[in-house]
């Protein structure tokens, strides 16, 4: 699915050197754009819900001159890769494929110094994970996301160097670990902020049951509630998962992409609204998925690993941000209000750079940004709900 998306690189010095091609963006949240008497209303849905289009607008809905629609505009973000460490890596050159991918995206974020970005790197299982597969992550190995400069570009090297994939699949205990991570992370003051937070999983196995009693299902169960959690505490916490095995799999058992699709599904990260968790067809599956095979070599699954990486990071799209369209002819910018419900409190927004809204460009404005705490409160609540209405002349 994703070898043909960007660049691809099929050597280990171009993979290595390779820019940050942007993969086409996916809006990653929808809002109801409906316009009434020259006014909008925008409700905060979660990814790829369709009920965005079924807002009621009222019976003169279309009458509007001017209304908003979600940016497709990437936010800041500050992301925790969880990444697979556990024996199955091995098989059919994962491991391989997974270092040159990683160690590519870790040049490319060196070299560009972006500011939007924050990148942290959790392995469970491996030689160098301390419990052993048992948890609890992070271990004192793992990197916490930071912006990357030379001393985070070395860390975040050194914890995937000359260690090699063994023990189990501890999926729960190393996303619960992954989230704690994220939701205690501040941003360096040389980031841009507000940010969303973002847990990328990159897993070839199914979970390892906790308990000895082989438990494989309920263990999968609670993994998933627990990344519908996280979303529900805040949509500025989303939940990517990448899968690595074949398709359709050979063992459920060893890989589970029902599974893969479940997590995307509850981490807001499907990839379209019409996807099927447990598809059987490649082109409906929910989450990102990277399929080896005798054909490719380790390179090649590299490249398809790196694009996905890019996937992720051009799906994550600014929640604050909105696209003006219509008809501009008639709009009036000095009219607009801007309203936000949050907390059971409903408050109308200031025109504020600081704390507010603010239009891209006063004169001929396109598009409207909220700022400061008003974004926060977006990013923060779940049920927050933002309203819009603009003055038609």
């Amino acid at each position: 699915m994703m070898g043909s998306v960007g660049r691809m690189w099929h050597t280990w010095s171009t993979l290595r050197r390779g820019a940050l091609a942007a993969a086409p963006a996916v809006v990653a949240f929808g809002f109801v754009a409906v316009g009434a008497a020259c006014g909008a209303r925008s409700q905060l849905y979660a990814l790829g819900d369709t009920s965005a289009n079924d807002g009621d607008g009222g019976g003169d809905a279309r009458s509007v001159c001017v209304h908003e629609v979600p940016s497709r505009e990437p936010a800041p973000a500050y992301i925790e890769l969880v990444l697979d460490g556990s024996g199955s890596m091995l098989d059919d050159g994962k491991w391989e494929a997974a270092k040159l991918a990683l160690g590519g995206l870790f040049d490319e974020y060196l070299a560009h110094a972006d500011p939007s970005v924050s990148l942290g790197l959790l392995v469970f299982s491996g030689t160098k994970d301390p419990s052993g597969g048992d948890g609890p992550y992070p271990t004192a190995v793992d990197v916490t996301p930071a912006f990357v400069d030379a001393k985070q570009f070395a860390a975040l090297n050194a914890r995937i160097a000359n260690m090699y994939p063994i023990g189990p699949t501890p999926t729960f205990p190393a996303l619960t670990g992954g989230y704690a991570v994220l939701r205690s992370y501040v941003p360096e003051p040389r980031l841009r902020a507000p940010g969303r937070r973002v847990l990328v999983l990159v897993s070839d196995g199914a979970p390892t049951a906790a308990s000895a009693a082989g438990e494989v299902d309920v263990e999968k169960a609670k993994t998933v509630l627990l990344v519908g959690d996280q979303l529900a505490l805040s949509p500025s916490l989303s939940t990517f998962a990448i899968g690595i095995g074949p398709f359709p799999p050979q063992s459920w058992a060893d890989y589970d992409p029902a599974f893969m699709g479940d997590v995307a599904v509850a981490g807001g990260t499907r990839t379209s609204p019409q996807c099927v968790p447990h598809a059987d067809i490649l082109q409906d599956l929910c989450h990102i998925q990277i399929t080896p095979s005798k054909d490719k070599t380790p390179q090649q699954l590299a490249a398809d690993m790196l694009a996905a990486l890019h996937d992720v990071r051009a799906r994550t799209v600014n929640l604050c941000a909105f696209e003006l369209t219509g008809d501009f002819s008639s709009f009036d910018p000095a009219r607009t209000k801007v309203t936000l419900a949050s907390g059971g409190v409903t408050t109308v927004l200031p025109q504020d750079p600081s704390n507010g809204w603010q239009y891209d460009a006063n004169d001929k404005p396109r598009s409207i940004v909220l700022r400061g705490s008003a974004c926060e409160a977006v990013l923060d609540d779940a049920s927050a709900k933002v309203t819009m209405a603009f003055g038609c002349g």
